[in-house]
């Protein structure tokens, strides 16, 4: 499967972006930099759920939440300055990651317990 294109792409569409937002933290971004921001981790998040579709049949829609609220920035984050856009994009991602830490808790209490086991 080549699903895994949109994810390194997403990647490094967001190393990109986070060079564009060092060089300019107190300015806002430019067109392109909040595309590559916000549009870089959408990307990735597709890249995800697409290939979690293909390899297990379901839809991660958890991530499709973070994917639209990032897509729905983008006309912001060249109205802000740079490390607020950051900010928003970090905290995006790190609501997702907390999400899904709590809701598989038992997947992986599960896991360690018939790992510990053989």
């Amino acid at each position: 499967s080549l699903l895994h294109f949109p994810i390194v792409a997403g990647i490094v569409l967001v190393a990109f972006a986070l060079e564009h937002v060092l060089a300019h933290v107190a300015e806002p971004l430019d067109s392109i930099g909040a595309v590559v921001l916000g549009g870089g981790l959408a990307l990735f998040l597709l890249g995800q759920v697409a290939f979690k579709r293909r390899m297990t049949g379901t839809v991660a829609r958890q991530r499709l939440v973070p994917l639209v609220l990032l897509l729905v920035a983008v006309p912001v984050f060249d109205r802000v300055d740079a490390w607020v856009s950051l900010t928003f994009a970090a905290a995006v991602m790190w609501a997702l990651v907390a999400w899904e830490v709590r809701q598989y808790r038992d997947v992986r209490d599960e896991i360690r317990r018939w790992d510990g086991a053989h």
